[in-house]
């Protein structure tokens, strides 16, 4: 029965039922004529039923007030079921909200979800990500993005790219594919405050709609591979040069000793010294090769045992003694007997000859080479410092590149091969440690590396 239906009979009854009452007990009263009885019965009925009627109407209406004050809750978030024990609409009306509410929070729970995963996803990649609509509004951008391109770190979505972006070169490829409603794929480079190089992938929405998704940017970091282009076509260049060069000056005396200047005994055994000495370079220059790429390959297993390190310190000081006399230096070493490191004494040892040697080579007379050790925890930090012409900031990061010399012309009369420095990072790399220089141009250089220590 419908709840109006109810409101009605129950009023109707009331009112007979107490007209009939008033009615009877009024003419039992002889005080009252017929038509007063009939008057003053009609007016309490009227007023009884009306209060009663009242009464039973906010019993009825409760759970209608329930129902909206739990349908505000739903709209807020708030989820919990009505019950409603009537066999009427109310009842129905509640088992549909019950059902709105399940279905809601059904559905909210899969958005969450799918959020969560989504900001899970964007914020564990490795590559930068816009989404943009077709007025050049932000919709999306991952933590990578800011980083990448060193954007502000107010909120960005909602706004223009325009006003958050300052990169003239991305700006305007973002503006073509807006424009053009086209996908394309392009580099692009930023040298502030760093040398970086982006692959930019932009896909346009096959469908767009008003205020959705026009366009979405991937950009991905490809500096590494452009330095290692950069470097894989200095090397080929380098080695050209490095073999050329001897290579040339042998085969020019060569040809001079053949033309006649075998004759001439002086001439010749000057000529042939000269051919000895650029053989030398040459045999130098393959030997550290051979041995560089055997590193790099990872067939190389540092044979790592307990190893004294002042021992191996001393073993290539002595190698190189000679150089260190010749040119009066003062040698500083502040290694404690004791100390002991997890390594490979032969490649260790050649580290050591590697970067003493260079100390000796790029210091001037009487200068001071330092090498200094020191436990750091579960780390040995190993220095080998000079005083000598130091190396600016810019060739710091490129040292230990293969064939990569600060002065060139100086590096190649003093017999280098350019590969020390790069067999070093290797081998220290290989035993677990990392290795690093710092240095004042005209004040000296200091390098570092690190190494297991032995308990």
């Amino acid at each position: 029965m419908s709840i109006q239906r109810k409101l009605f009979l129950t009023f109707l009854i009331l009112f007979n039922l107490l007209f009939f009452a008033s009615l009877f007990f009024l003419q039992a009263d002889k005080s009252y004529s017929i038509k007063g009885a009939f008057v003053i019965a009609i007016a309490v009925s009227l007023l009884l039923s009306l209060s009663l009627s009242y009464f039973i109407s906010r019993k009825i209406t409760m759970p209608i007030r329930d129902m909206i004050s739990a349908a505000k809750d739903i709209a807020k978030g708030d989820f919990y079921r009505i019950r409603v024990d009537t066999k009427d609409e109310l009842h129905e009306l509640s088992e549909i909200l019950n059902l709105m509410s399940d279905e809601l929070k059904k559905k909210m729970d899969e958005m969450a979800e799918g959020r969560t995963r989504l900001d899970t996803i964007l914020s564990t990649m490795s590559e930068g990500l816009l989404a943009i609509d077709c007025y050049g509004k932000i919709l999306l951008a991952n933590p990578v993005l800011p980083r990448m391109f060193e954007l502000k770190k107010e909120p960005v979505i909602g706004r223009s790219y325009l006003d958050i972006i300052r990169h003239n070169q991305l700006n305007n490829i973002i503006r073509d594919v807006l424009e053009s409603r086209q996908s394309i794929v392009r580099e692009m480079e930023q040298f502030f405050p760093e040398e970086k190089y982006f692959a930019v992938y932009a896909s346009v929405a096959k469908e767009i709609k008003e205020g959705g998704v026009c366009a979405v940017f991937i950009f991905h970091d490809i500096t590494k591979i452009k330095r290692l282009e950069r470097i894989r076509k200095d090397f080929v260049a380098n080695v050209s040069h490095e073999l050329k060069t001897p290579l040339t000056s042998i085969k020019g005396y060569t040809e001079a000793l053949i033309d006649g200047a075998i004759d001439d005994s002086k001439k010749a055994k000057e000529f042939l010294n000269i051919i000895s000495n650029h053989t030398e370079r040459l045999n130098n220059i393959i030997t550290d090769l051979l041995q560089l790429s055997y590193i790099e390959s990872g067939q190389y297993k540092p044979k790592a045992s307990k190893a004294g390190l002042k021992a191996i310190v001393d073993k290539a000081v002595s190698l190189l003694k000679s150089n260190i006399e010749k040119k009066h230096f003062t040698l500083n070493i502040q290694i404690p007997e004791d100390l002991t490191v997890i390594a490979d004494e032969d490649k260790l040892s050649l580290v050591f000859v590697n970067l003493i040697d260079n100390a000796i080579k790029y210091t001037s007379e009487k200068g001071t080479i330092t090498i200094k050790a020191e436990g750091k925890n579960k780390d040995v930090l190993i220095s080998v410092a000079d005083t000598g012409m130091g190396i600016p900031k810019y060739d710091l990061v490129r040292i230990f590149e293969r064939f990569y010399r600060v002065d060139k012309e100086r590096s190649s009369e003093l017999g280098g091969t350019g590969l020390g420095l790069s067999i070093v990072k290797h081998i220290i790399e290989s035993h677990g440690g990392r290795v690093w220089a710092e240095s004042e141009p005209n004040k000296g250089s200091s390098f570092y590396f690190t190494l297991r220590r032995h308990d």
